[in-house]
């Protein structure tokens, strides 16, 4: 097992304990007792290391694929609505720079 001196050693030495008592088949008391750490710890180790896996996923599942195809000949409908309730209908984007003086 690592030392436990920097915080993120810290972190590793427990995890390390939390993995080696999940593959030893014991419970983390049982590990615990026969390690001889604080089961406490152990316990706050296996919670800290469940919450970080369940927000990767929600990490990893935010991003979904996208696929943009040309629209061909097709022209592109674009309509601005501004705040003070007007609105201008295009055929294509217009270009950024006038868009950020007619809205500055």
């Amino acid at each position: 097992m690592r030392s436990k001196r920097s915080k993120g050693g810290r972190q590793q030495f427990w995890l390390e304990h939390v993995e080696a008592a999940r593959r030893s088949g014991q419970t983390l008391k049982q590990y615990a007792k026969a390690h001889g750490v604080a089961v406490s710890s152990l316990y706050n180790a296996a919670f800290v290391a469940k919450r970080a896996k369940r927000r990767q996923a929600v990490v990893a599942s935010a991003f979904v694929p996208v696929r943009i195809e040309s629209a061909g000949s097709a022209p592109i409908r674009c309509r601005l609505r501004h705040a003070a309730g007007w609105q201008l209908e295009m055929e294509r984007l217009p270009d950024p720079k006038w868009l950020r003086e007619l809205l500055g």
